[in-house]
């Protein structure tokens, strides 16, 4: 499989290869979204704890707060994901 890095980063992949069978692409979207909710949690947790207790304004910076409200975003997503596993299988 042939791939050329694009210069902003992106994977840049050829049409035959786009139709190739990919392993990697074969993870579960259910996993994916765990993963980045785990992983941006994880990141507050730590930008959080490098707070000084005698000034907890520091995390209030435009940086935090991003991720806070990414955090957010990613429990909606496990919410739904959750929900939507307990309602498939309530169905079986």
């Amino acid at each position: 499989m042939s791939k050329d890095n694009s210069t902003d980063g992106e994977v840049v992949t050829s049409r035959h290869d786009r139709n190739a069978p990919q392993a990697e692409t074969q993870i579960a979207p259910e996993s994916s979204i765990i993963q980045k909710a785990g992983a941006a949690l994880d990141v507050l947790r730590e930008v959080l704890g490098a707070v000084d207790a005698q000034h907890p304004e520091e995390a209030k910076d435009e940086f935090t707060l991003d991720l806070v409200e990414q955090c957010s975003f990613q429990k909606q997503r496990v919410m739904h994901l959750a929900m939507t596993s307990r309602l498939y299988e309530l169905w079986l």
